[in-house]
């Protein structure tokens, strides 16, 4: 039980820590082109 929770933890983290740089990263591109 305390293995799956950890490996919940550790998936929610990856996709949390992925969606932020994805997030980052198309907000800078909106943002590098003036258009």
């Amino acid at each position: 039980m305390l293995d799956d929770l950890l490996l919940f933890l550790g998936l929610l983290g990856l996709v949390f820590s992925i969606g932020i740089r994805w997030t980052m990263r198309r907000g800078s591109k909106r943002n590098g082109n003036p258009r």
